[in-house]
């Protein structure tokens, strides 16, 4: 079973000039650079506190149709098909999201391979704010120290982004 992105994400999590407000950047020579901090921010943010910031596509694929949304907010199914043993691909059109599972009305017995496409994300403009100010600090922070420090010093976060990242942190033990 896997889910994979199978869109882009729609609308913007920060903008270009919003970063650069803050960096007090006033030229477009590193506009490149600075925008790929910012998506760097946004991947980082998105892994640790376990969920989706911009309404994307995904695909899930897999044997059957165990697919649970916990970490894919405000999940809307387009499509759920499934191939059977002679190789015949169905839509099925009885299902819904209860308690963040994919539940089917009837489930099929003869099945082979599923196929979930649905959206998720918070939406862009629906991101806490604690949110978008830590990926901020934290594009500012690659920006201004991108070639005078050791990797270690580079990557670490200061205490004020990570107490913005706090309350939204998901924790996985094993």
């Amino acid at each position: 079973m896997a889910i994979n992105q199978s869109g882009s994400p729609i609308g913007v999590f920060i903008d270009l000039a919003t970063a650069k407000l803050h960096m007090v950047v006033e030229f477009t020579d590193d506009d490149t650079i600075i925008q790929s901090y910012i998506d760097a921010a946004e991947d980082y943010l998105e892994r640790v506190c376990g969920t989706v910031f911009r309404t994307t596509e995904f695909t899930f694929t897999g044997t059957d149709f165990n697919l649970c949304f916990e970490n894919y907010p405000n999940a809307a199914i387009s499509s759920v098909t499934y191939e059977d043993s002679l190789g015949a691909t169905i839509s099925v059109v009885d299902y819904s999201i209860v308690d963040d599972v994919l539940t089917l009305e009837t489930t099929p017995t003869d099945v082979e391979s599923v196929t979930v496409v649905f959206t998720a994300g918070l939406g862009a403009g629906n991101v806490p704010a604690s949110l978008t100010t830590a990926a901020i600090l934290i594009a500012a922070g690659m920006y201004e120290e991108r070639a005078e420090n050791t990797m270690a010093e580079r990557y670490a976060l200061s205490f004020g982004v990570k107490q913005l990242i706090a309350p939204h942190r998901v924790f996985a033990y094993g």
